[in-house]
């Protein structure tokens, strides 16, 4: 857990002694982790296969197909996995509702607690934004701060360019909008 925490922390030899301190009550000596990625996240697990080994964990990392990891994530047969994903919309039921019961099989993460989808369903009905935000955060703090379903670790930026002659385009604060663009032919910079 505090693994996680000290891959993006300022302070991260502190919470390093932390983790290690953590993983010897808890953990068996010669803990041995399998981890499995793609070439898409590849860097991020070097980094994350760095921090493990820095306090005592030893994570095998392997990259795979593309094709051969998908399977692997949908048939439940990974131990550690790191993914990414935008949210559709800008609402916190676009993230964690991957999470819940009847949807976690699907997503191959195969987590399941009553008290997270309780405050899911509540949440999602609920119309006062304030309390709404209140449950999606208690749900949160289950999944990933208590059960550890899932460990956010960054939140990568990303640039988005257009030509002046490309009409249409929208970059949103969630994600980029593609539809409906066109292309001015006629615009003095368009070179065909």
């Amino acid at each position: 857990v505090s693994i996680g925490v000290s891959a993006v922390s300022d302070d991260s030899a502190c919470n390093g002694v932390v983790a290690k301190e953590l993983l010897d009550k808890a953990a068996p000596d010669g803990l041995k982790l399998q981890f499995k990625t793609r070439a898409l996240f590849a860097t991020v697990a070097e980094a994350l296969q760095g921090y493990w080994k820095a306090v005592g964990v030893d994570c095998e990392l392997e990259q795979m197909d593309n094709g051969v990891f998908m399977s692997d994530w949908a048939d439940g047969n990974l131990q550690i996995l790191v993914n990414g994903w935008f949210g559709d919309y800008p609402n916190a039921d676009g993230l964690l509702s991957y999470f819940e019961t009847s949807n976690s099989q699907h997503h191959g993460n195969f987590y399941s607690n009553e008290e997270f989808d309780a405050l899911m369903a509540e949440a999602r009905v609920e119309l006062d934004e304030t309390v709404q935000a209140d449950l999606y955060r208690q749900a949160d703090d289950i999944a990933s701060r208590q059960d550890y379903a899932m460990i956010p670790l960054l939140y990568p930026h990303y640039n988005y360019a257009a030509k002046p002659y490309v009409l249409g385009h929208k970059v949103g604060n969630m994600s980029f909008n593609m539809w409906d663009i066109d292309i001015d032919t006629e615009h003095a910079d368009y070179v065909g």
